[in-house]
């Protein structure tokens, strides 16, 4: 900020003015870069501090893995309906229960073309949500 004030107030036939352009143009690169590795670094410490939920029983850390969002979803099953906690990350779908020490890891779901998400099949105006089907492919 400072230097862009000092562009502004120096004139353009000044020595100094282009020499004064391309410090500003070197210093917000280096800010550019900064912005883009503190927001990596954020990235992988969400993913790391859900890692951390699970107690070390499960490995969530990957160069490109990104944290989406996280809520208690009902997993509908044949006896009954259980309530798990659910992370939705770019590249898998994991789950857990609630235990005294943190979280019992249940299932790590990678996201590909197996799977399908749909907008939910009823409406509920206290939650916003979404569906997961797996979709089963036969071969002949």
């Amino acid at each position: 900020i400072l230097l862009e004030e000092i562009i502004k107030n120096t004139s353009s036939s000044h020595p100094d003015f282009q020499s004064l352009e391309k410090a500003l143009e070197k210093i917000k690169e280096v800010s550019a870069t900064v912005n883009d590795r503190m927001k990596e670094y954020s990235r992988r410490e969400a993913v790391s501090n859900i890692e951390k939920r699970f107690n070390g029983t499960i490995f969530l850390l990957e160069p490109a893995r990104q944290f989406v969002m996280e809520g208690i979803l009902s997993k509908i099953e044949r006896r009954d309906d259980r309530d798990y906690v659910f992370f939705l990350f770019t590249d898998c779908l994991v789950y857990g229960t609630q235990s005294f020490v943190g979280l019992k890891f249940q299932n790590l779901l990678p996201i590909d073309l197996a799977f399908d998400i749909r907008e939910p099949s009823y409406q509920d105006s206290d939650n916003t949500a979404f569906e997961v089907y797996q979709l089963f492919l036969y071969v002949l």
